[in-house]
């Protein structure tokens, strides 16, 4: 099953290429989630500028499929992503670390943050943490970036 709210984000208001400062956001709840007290892990997705969050979770069918729905997509297909990809634990989330950690494990090129004080908002309750780990990865990936 999947969720679906929107947000309004007062830091993308007014951004320098005009994209909406209201986004989309897709929760999926794998089947049995409502009548379990395990803890899942959580893969949020960040659509790039021009994109909609919509379009990457129910892409249009018309065609060749190019990117698949979240539903469809399994831990044994990880080692498909190439791209950088930083996975994110927190100690106090419902989502285990020690899964998210494995999951860093499984893409080409995965780095693991694991965030001591944080919870599944750890953007908010362990920012330093947090917003140094993601600076510090953009850095590692992108080396032109200076601080």
């Amino acid at each position: 099953m999947i969720v679906h709210s929107r947000l309004e984000s007062a830091n993308l208001a007014g951004n320098l290429l005009g994209d909406p400062s209201e986004r989309d956001l897709f929760v999926y709840l794998p089947p049995g989630y409502e009548d379990s007290d395990r803890r899942y892990p959580t893969a949020y997705l960040l659509q790039a500028y021009g994109e909609t969050a919509a379009t990457m979770v129910s892409p249009a069918t018309d065609g060749e499929r190019w990117r698949p729905p979240i539903e469809d997509v399994r831990t044994a297909d990880l080692r498909n992503i190439s791209v950088p990809t930083l996975v994110i634990g927190a100690r106090h989330d419902t989502m285990d670390p020690r899964h998210m950690e494995m999951m860093s494990t499984k893409v080409q090129r995965g780095t693991f943050l694991y965030c001591p004080d944080g919870s599944h908002l750890a953007m908010y309750d362990d920012q330093v943490t947090y917003f140094d780990g993601i600076i510090d990865f953009i850095r590692q990936v992108e080396p032109r970036v200076q601080g």
